[in-house]
């Protein structure tokens, strides 16, 4: 005798509460991305990002950007554990500089995620890392070491990708003119710009190496950005207030400049974590 079993469907109150339960443990990622907002906000305003293109532009060149590109990221995304604060930071000073070289906007994103995503796979301070580690029951360093067969092999192809593709030069072409424009814009629309500016950046990494908590982590380098902020470009409190909800606004009748510089805010990323919220419940619910 075969007995068959019907399996009923689920109701709607008990595919709600999955959805809510799937949205409880993403929240720790969504109050990340919320707060990569005030970090980007406050390393505009105290001009941390600024200080990278203004000196960037004059190391880089279209022969060199993108595999540079690439390798920095990849080396500060395993330092930081971070592919999210290294894109916010690194990423967009990077996009700018591109942008004055003709370089395919494309291009040159896909080179700063190519190295953040795998410097932050490859790092042991990487929540999504230990994650996986931690969901798969395998140690954190065999989990690390069985990525190189697949994730280090495409860095590699990406990397010699990039270097032929600057090698050849079909990236781009170097346009003083931009490059003159963007360097008057910033030093012209900030009160101190000077190699200083960059410590923000170097806490970010000395905040990896003591292994602080993302939240407190990212928290913490926002409130330095803040300080620079007052200190070196006069804002006061209330502005450092408002920049960490709306972001950083300016106009300096540059367009790339305003591009580069008006950004940042939980505001900013309130659109992603929408969309994230709404992915992430409907995938609880199935």
């Amino acid at each position: 005798i075969v007995r068959l079993s019907v399996v009923s469907a689920p109701s709607v109150k008990e595919m709600l509460a999955a959805g809510y339960d799937a949205v409880a443990q993403s929240l720790e990622a969504m109050f990340i991305l919320l707060f990569v907002g005030c970090l980007v906000g406050s390393f505009e305003w105290c001009g941390t990002i600024p200080a990278l293109v203004f000196y960037g532009l004059k190391i880089f060149t279209p022969a060199i950007f993108l595999p540079l590109v690439c390798l920095l990221c990849a080396i500060v995304g395993l330092s930081l554990g971070s592919s999210y604060t290294v894109t916010a930071t690194l990423g967009i000073a990077f996009m700018s500089i591109g942008a004055t070289m003709g370089i395919n906007p494309a291009l040159i994103a896909g080179a700063v995620l190519s190295g953040a995503c795998t410097g932050d796979k490859f790092s042991p301070l990487s929540d999504s890392t230990n994650l996986s580690a931690a969901s798969a029951q395998t140690g954190l360093f065999d989990h690390v070491r069985a990525m190189v067969a697949t994730t280090f092999p495409a860095f590699v192809l990406a990397f010699l990708g990039y270097c032929a593709l600057s090698l050849t030069g079909n990236a781009g072409e170097y346009d003083p003119e931009l490059v003159e424009g963007l360097e008057n814009a910033i030093s012209d629309n900030f009160a101190f710009m000077s190699p200083v500016l960059l410590l923000p950046i170097l806490a970010i990494i000395v905040i990896a190496v003591v292994q602080i908590p993302a939240i407190p982590g990212v928290l913490l380098v926002s409130a330095i950005g803040c300080l620079f902020a007052v200190i070196f470009q006069g804002a006061s409190f209330a502005d450092c207030i408002c920049m960490t909800h709306y972001g950083f606004e300016i106009e300096t009748g540059n367009e790339l400049a305003d591009k580069l510089m008006n950004r940042g805010g939980m505001d900013s990323m309130l659109w992603t974590i929408n969309m994230a919220l709404i992915a992430i419940g409907f995938g609880g619910m199935y």
